[in-house]
């Protein structure tokens, strides 16, 4: 596994969540990292592992693992979440009434899960939004906070078996374990191979990198940038043909060596989202995986 690969065969659970939960501390007081945003994803993280540590099975794809998602689960995790929110202010309104129209319909939470993932029913999220009066945008993050957790053990599993190597060449924009378009990209050393992060289940693939992973064009014209700063080692790649965008890290602007957690280079760069929504372009759905 290279140095930036953030799943190592034989890392065990508790090995994961202690290193990413020391490299989200270690952004505090960095230039661009939103603090409050930093201390949301820090609390939320630990509540998805708490719910990852409950499951004690891998299931046997990420259908099962979403098809019937333990709902005491579900209900103490979206209560972790809509704590953080309130504590750090991130919407926590919305969140409290989705709590509340979970209590009368125990179902609503595994039906968000299915809605948001492994890619958002959009009709489905709008229909909810209208019916519940909770944000669309909050109902998509709450929905692939929630079902992350369930998704994480396969993707363990396949590290321990060596099957992400970045070597999924053929995998297209999608994630080759979960389905799910990626949440961030990387370049890679010597020759800036691209290789995407899945911002579900937090598995890696090699794509094109010339190349849109939303809507699969490779037009160069309507494939562009967005820097802040001509020597920054992370930036936006834009594509006009479907309005997408993602967040790059160019590793080798890095020390060598240095390991890349997509989670908080994802918390890292809140600046660069805001800086894409002015630009109009939209991300395909936030970041979720827990790592």
């Amino acid at each position: 596994m290279r140095p930036t690969e953030p799943l190592e065969h034989g890392n065990t659970s508790d090995d994961l969540w202690r290193r990413v939960a020391a490299q989200l501390e270690a952004l505090a007081d960095q230039p661009y990292v939103a603090e409050d945003y930093r201390r949301f994803r820090r609390d939320v993280l630990a509540g998805q592992w708490a719910a990852r540590a409950g499951l004690r099975t891998v299931p046997a794809s990420a259908a099962v693992a979403l098809a019937s998602p333990d709902t005491l689960v579900l209900r103490r995790l979206l209560d972790a979440i809509a704590a953080a929110a309130a504590r750090y202010g991130q919407g926590s309104p919305d969140l409290l009434r989705l709590g509340e129209a979970a209590d009368t319909d125990p179902a609503l939470l595994a039906a968000l899960t299915a809605w948001t993932a492994p890619t958002p029913d959009v009709p489905a999220l709008q229909k909810l939004s209208k019916r519940l009066e909770v944000a669309f945008d909050a109902l998509l993050l709450a929905g692939r906070l929630l079902a992350a957790p369930f998704l994480a053990p396969l993707t363990q599993a396949a590290a321990e078996r060596g099957l992400l190597s970045g070597d999924h060449a053929d995998a297209g924009g999608q994630c080759p374990i979960c389905g799910a378009l990626p949440g961030i990209a990387r370049l890679d050393r010597p020759d800036g191979q691209r290789v995407l992060h899945c911002g579900l289940c937090g598995a890696s693939w090699r794509f094109a990198r010339l190349a849109c992973p939303a809507c699969g064009t490779r037009d160069r014209e309507s494939l562009n940038y967005v820097r802040v700063g001509d020597d920054a080692p992370r930036w936006l790649e834009t594509c006009s043909a479907c309005g997408a965008y993602l967040k790059v890290v160019d590793t080798r602007r890095l020390p060598e060596g240095s390991q890349i957690w997509p989670l908080v280079e994802d918390t890292a760069t809140l600046h660069l989202d805001l800086l894409a929504e002015r630009e109009g372009c939209r991300r395909q759905a936030p970041y979720a995986a827990l790592w």
